[in-house]
């Protein structure tokens, strides 16, 4: 299966010489992380509060002694920066020479959402940075880590992180799609979720893949929020991106390959592998994973996120 028989909003879109995008600004979720990681279902909670430690106290009080609490030794890692395995992650720490700090008692991070499924976790942050056309403006984005997660422990780690030009060549594992396809990921034992993920794929189908102008109002709220930086307030962005081409046969099944597809509330998270040339050598390429996250409410989506950042072109 080809790496790159993805998808994603900025692909589409990025082309289009539109007006200037001026998305709803990310926010963080009024609620405190720890109350975001709380769930009916124990392992989902016990998952996202495992991922909650492993920020306050590995990445944010930077305490490598404690990593081995929190992730398998032969963990996979898929940032491209970073290589496969603890030791290796403690060799970066220990390379940046940033002292321990205080523990604190609670995730100092501000998180928009955390969804967990199965034995995935995701985190959601938002990112202020500076506008690449006017350095004097700034916009909002997202960031994310996803984690799978085996007997308390972190064996598989996902980030948007794009390579660093200036830092050593890592044997990190490159992001690849899951060889299901969508319609299968979409599965769950709870229909609602289930039912969540597959007005997700049949969007893609039936919008992004057909073209089809109507499916706009079918899988759109009126009070759409963008939060995508390269994407037009509200609709107009969605309707710019299905009206670019011709209405096509809309296909049986889509031809989303995500690497993973997972929900939780009423949020849906796709993670997909996006490729960027190698700024070491540009004529070669890396993956590294990028995210697409709804919120659905009443069968539409009413809210969307992405991670990518704005082009200075």
């Amino acid at each position: 299966m080809k790496l790159l028989r993805t998808f994603s909003f900025l692909s589409i879109v990025v082309v289009i010489s539109s007006a200037a995008l001026a998305q709803a600004p990310v926010t963080p979720n009024a609620k405190p992380p720890e109350e975001l990681a709380k769930s009916s279902n124990k392992q989902l909670e016990a998952n996202k509060m495992l991922v909650l430690n492993l920020f306050r106290e590995i990445l944010e009080a930077r305490h490598m002694e404690l990593a081995d609490k929190y992730l398998a030794s032969d963990f996979i890692q898929h940032n491209p920066n970073a290589a496969n395995g603890l030791p290796a992650l403690k060799q970066y720490f220990a390379a940046q020479n940033t002292q321990p700090r205080e523990l604190q008692p609670k995730v100092q991070r501000k998180v928009v959402a955390m969804v967990a499924e199965g034995d995935m976790t995701l985190i959601v942050s938002p990112r202020e940075l500076t506008d690449p056309k006017d350095k004097a403006q700034k916009y909002t984005t997202v960031g994310f880590d996803m984690y799978r997660i085996k007997k308390g422990k972190v064996i598989e780690h996902w980030d948007a992180a794009l390579k660093n030009a200036n830092a050593p060549t890592a044997a990190y594992t490159p992001v690849t799609p899951d060889s299901r396809p969508a319609e299968e990921l979409a599965k769950s034992s709870d229909k609602k979720l289930e039912a969540n993920k597959m007005l997700i794929v049949n969007m893609w189908r039936e919008a992004i893949e057909g073209r089809q102008r109507e499916a706009i109002n079918k899988y759109f709220a009126p009070n759409f929020i963008q939060h995508a930086a390269t994407m037009a307030p509200g609709l107009e962005g969605i309707k710019n991106m299905v009206n670019r081409g011709q209405p096509q046969a809309v296909p049986p099944k889509t031809g989303l390959r995500p690497t993973a597809l997972i929900a939780e509330g009423d949020f849906v998270a796709a993670i997909f592998p996006r490729q960027y040339a190698d700024p070491k050598d540009p004529s070669k390429k890396y993956t590294t994973a990028g995210l697409e996250l709804y919120r659905i409410e009443n069968g539409k989506i009413v809210e969307h996120w992405d991670e990518h950042e704005k082009s200075s072109t």
